[in-house]
């Protein structure tokens, strides 16, 4: 299987890179980190044309936002991959989330970071309270990567005075993302902060957390 994404990395990533980044993109050594996510099985199930260009859409569509397509693969299909992969038993939105992922159809960020204390979790303040009004998010994460062309982000948050992984449609009111500007070496990464103001979270969006 190992094999096979090396291949493709090399036949179709790689050349379809060279328009917008000269090429400057992921290289064969990546694929071991998206082999630890237990994805690579999903991804080519079916090594046929139809499996190539699902996943390949997924690359034209970062490539836009992001010149560096090796965060798709370690950030999305590897982080975020291997993290749905792990609670998607819990919730059917979140196995919903994997399915989109792994065919290619979506992107996800883990936001975890945070101004207050960096990835240092206990100095968090992003919290998911509950009301009668439901469950809300509000706090802010920063530098997150891939945040600027995501379609959903998985959020560390604290509930009840536990840390646990939310899941939070791009597209939900009061969320916002700003890119972040010239950060230095890190210009293809599609870094970006994101604020959540009262964000209404389903009661199946939530996961295992610490």
């Amino acid at each position: 299987m190992l094999d096979l994404l090396n291949r493709y990395i090399t036949v179709n990533v790689i050349p379809l890179a060279e328009s917008f980044d000269n090429g400057r993109t992921i290289s064969t050594s990546d694929s071991f980190a998206v082999a630890e996510s237990g994805l690579l099985g999903e991804i080519f199930k079916k090594t046929d044309e139809n499996t190539v260009h699902t996943l390949t859409r997924s690359i034209i569509k970062i490539s836009g936002h992001c010149g560096n397509l090796r965060n798709l693969f370690l950030v999305n299909y590897g982080m975020v991959g291997m993290l749905l992969n792990s609670l998607k038993d819990d919730q059917e939105t979140l196995a919903r989330a994997f399915d989109s992922l792994k065919l290619g159809r979506s992107i996800g960020a883990l936001a975890i970071t945070e101004e207050s204390g960096g990835s240092n979790s206990r100095a968090f303040i992003t919290r998911v309270s509950r009301s009668t009004a439901g469950m809300r998010l509000n706090g802010k994460k920063t530098w997150i990567t891939l945040a600027g062309a995501a379609d959903f982000l998985i959020v560390l948050a604290w509930i009840d005075d536990f840390l646990r992984f939310v899941y939070v449609p791009r597209n939900s009111q009061g969320v916002s993302v700003v890119g972040i500007q010239n950060p230095l070496g890190s210009r293809g990464s599609a870094l970006a902060r994101v604020n959540f103001d009262n964000v209404l979270i389903e009661p199946d969006y939530s996961g295992q957390g610490n």
